[in-house]
């Protein structure tokens, strides 16, 4: 009896340090941050895969961007710069991508002894981008969010598919 109440006082205190080291602490200067979670549709279907940066319009807050991937139900969780769970207020400018990799087209049969063979042969591969390219560039996307405290759900919708052929880069 005694042993197992022992053992699970250990293995109590290992999660609880594990969970510990796994959280970091904010750094000082980064402003408070909101809860923000964004559902992606496209053409009224969730959005799977989709990469959602929010990029703060305020000049002094444009280096606490945020993001996060969307999930089966196009639903991202957003963190500032991909680790601490939130947003910076303010005016944002939310963009949007998909990139989907044809897995039929690897070139040979790479061995993954070497990174960069993995590599040689991932950039073989075909890409489409499946968001049209407009969302996909803090220039010309026009979807925007005010994140303020209170905790934030929108939803966006980026229009009809497409299968826009990516030329590999030399």
């Amino acid at each position: 009896m005694k042993n197992t109440i022992f053992g699970t006082m250990v293995l109590a205190f290992a999660m609880l340090l594990i969970a510990g080291c796994n959280s970091q602490p904010h750094p000082k200067e980064m402003p408070r941050l909101y809860p923000v979670t964004i559902t992606i549709t496209q053409e009224n279907t969730p959005l799977e895969g989709a990469s959602v940066v929010l990029h703060p319009q305020d000049e002094s807050m444009k280096r606490w961007a945020a993001n996060g991937f969307t999930d089966k139900n196009g639903t991202a969780v957003l963190k500032t710069l991909s680790r601490y769970p939130g947003v910076v207020p303010g005016k944002c400018k939310v963009v949007i991508s998909k990139i989907e990799r044809d897995p039929s087209t690897f070139v040979g049969k790479p061995t993954f002894d070497r990174a960069d063979e993995y590599d040689q042969a991932e950039l073989k591969r075909k890409s489409y981008r499946i968001v049209d390219r407009t969302f996909d560039d803090v220039a010309t996307t026009p979807l925007e969010i005010e994140i303020g405290r209170e905790k934030k759900k929108q939803s966006f919708d980026v229009g009809k598919p497409i299968h826009e052929f990516i030329p590999a880069s030399k």
